[in-house]
């Protein structure tokens, strides 16, 4: 079986592809039903049952990072190959990671990454980049996979639009999703596509690229923000961004289900997670006033 066919995993690595193709084969196979069945009992039984590694007292936990590729793995076939989102193992997590990182981002923090980030870029002319990526990435709570695989035709800029390609409902090829892009991020785009040139001689057909005119592949975007972690008093992470401004969002009073329309998102228990913190915040400001 191909558990991860042409169209899925699009930017990411051949060695990527191969260890999350790895680890859901051992896992089915581990199963005696479907995946889609699978639950976060019997994954635990199968890394309980997996040799990870001997520990050492320099590494006492050796088989740590092979149990997040894992997991890792099987989440992102859930998501990408049989279009789930609201799956228990979806949202499972180790527990010592647990409280590491946060769901969402504030307003105050993404200007802060912002700002830290244009001091760690080299060379300089890449924060124009960045900067429109992660400003982009906010305002339409696109997933970093999709915005690293934007096309120069996908662009309207003379309207303010751009058009992502996500997963298809039916699981069988992607569907489009307009996105409205603010003015600051317009404004960033367009300053990233006058420099752009002197990085594509050969035009590369993606906005995002690298100094060698290559795609900014998504795998090369999460080690970026890894590399920004190590400068920041707090966790960042490309999601954070998505979690993050649909946050904003509904705290700026805009309603839930046009939030969740323009986030892309088809399910109500996932989206609700974003929502719930506000829908609190508001329910203590209109009770309690603004110091609630």
């Amino acid at each position: 079986m191909e558990y991860f066919p042409k169209g899925t995993l699009d930017g990411c690595q051949p060695k990527t592809r191969y260890g999350y193709t790895r680890m859901v084969t051992r896992f089915d196979e581990f199963l005696e039903v479907p995946i889609i069945d699978a639950t976060v009992e019997d994954f635990n039984r199968w890394v309980d049952l997996n040799e990870w590694g001997s520990p050492t007292p320099a590494n006492p936990n050796p088989g740590n990072e092979t149990k997040k590729l894992a997991l890792n793995a099987i989440k992102t076939f859930l998501r990408e190959v049989l279009c789930v989102e609201d799956h228990p193992l979806i949202q499972h997590t180790f527990k010592h990671r647990q409280g590491r990182h946060r769901k969402t981002l504030s307003f105050a923090e993404k200007e802060t990454a912002l700002a830290d980030m244009a001091r760690m870029t080299r060379p300089r002319i890449l924060v124009v980049r960045n900067t429109a990526f992660m400003k982009i990435l906010w305002d339409t709570m696109t997933r970093r996979h999709e915005l690293a695989n934007l096309l120069m035709d996908d662009l309207d800029l003379d309207r303010g639009f751009i058009t992502i390609w996500a997963k298809a409902h039916n699981r069988q090829g992607k569907r489009e999703q307009l996105k409205k892009l603010s003015p600051e991020s317009k404004k960033a785009l367009k300053a990233w596509l006058d420099i752009r040139p002197q990085f594509s001689p050969n035009g590369c057909p993606y906005v995002f690229i690298t100094r060698d005119g290559e795609q900014w592949a998504s795998d090369s975007v999460a080690s970026f923000f890894k590399r920004l972690n190590k400068r920041l008093s707090f966790s960042i992470y490309p999601h954070a961004y998505r979690g993050g401004g649909a946050t904003y969002a509904l705290e700026q009073g805009i309603p839930d289900r046009m939030v969740m329309k323009a986030g892309g998102w088809d399910s109500w228990p996932v989206f609700k997670r974003y929502t719930e913190k506000v829908s609190l915040n508001r329910f203590g400001e209109m009770m309690w006033g603004e110091d609630a």
